[in-house]
């Protein structure tokens, strides 16, 4: 159902979808300022996206294993999954046709490939956690290691830990996330971030935010100059 347009109601909806707006700012700018910063950047969400799919499938098995041993110990009742989403047991309306329950819309605005997959209801860790600490992390040690200090870096960098506070919080007040799995999000992505920025600036410096930049080529023109002295 819509949701009316009150402030709060504004804030949240933009705080959801802050990873898409976020994505589309950068990758808008490097179109026009024809570098190829987002791209990379882009590839660095993609590797920490997987790892923290990884974790997840790691976090699902621990969750059957459990179950599966239960039911063969036969114990009674058996053991609910301690990493499954909160939102899915609490929203009656999560569950698809297969039968599995599926994230609830106000927590996962697009689907992933996973999305229809009883795995991807597991919220260890937050995936949205890790995609802010990952950007937030990967622009800061960019920022940190420019001597210049640019002061548009910091207000960006400031700029994106309040939409990341804001995205996460109403994330764990709607039981998309729990604490935990923000922090664990957290520490994965800002270790992500911090490694791939040292992987890229190894590479070529250039292709990080706020580091070093192309150096412009001092083109001399044709005309000439001649100098006259009046005699007085």
């Amino acid at each position: 159902m819509p949701i009316s347009p009150t402030p709060l109601n504004l804030i949240e909806f933009f705080a959801y979808l802050s990873p898409i707006l976020i994505s589309s700012f950068l990758v808008l700018q490097s179109f026009f300022n024809g570098d190829v910063k987002a791209l990379i950047w882009l590839v660095g969400t993609l590797l920490t996206w997987i790892i923290g799919m990884m974790v997840k499938f790691t976090f699902h098995a621990i969750d059957d294993s459990s179950i599966q041993s239960a039911i063969r110990a036969g114990t009674n009742p058996v053991p609910t999954r301690k990493f499954q989403r909160p939102a899915i047991i609490q929203d009656s309306r999560t569950r698809g046709h297969n039968g599995i329950r599926n994230i609830p819309d106000y927590c996962s605005v697009f689907s992933g490939p996973y999305g229809t997959h009883a795995v991807y209801n597991t919220s260890m860790p937050s995936l949205d956690a890790m995609f802010h600490a990952f950007t937030l992390a990967y622009i800061g040690a960019s920022v940190s290691q420019n001597p210049n200090q640019p002061t548009n870096g910091i207000a960006f960098l400031i700029f994106l830990a309040l939409v990341s506070a804001t995205n996460l919080l109403f994330r764990m007040n709607h039981s998309c996330d729990k604490a935990l799995d923000v922090v664990l999000g957290l520490i994965l992505g800002a270790a992500c971030g911090v490694g791939y920025y040292f992987a890229v600036v190894s590479t070529n410096p250039t292709w990080t935010y706020y580091g070093k930049e192309k150096k412009g080529k001092c083109v001399l023109g044709t005309q000439k100059f001649r100098c006259t002295y009046n005699k007085t």
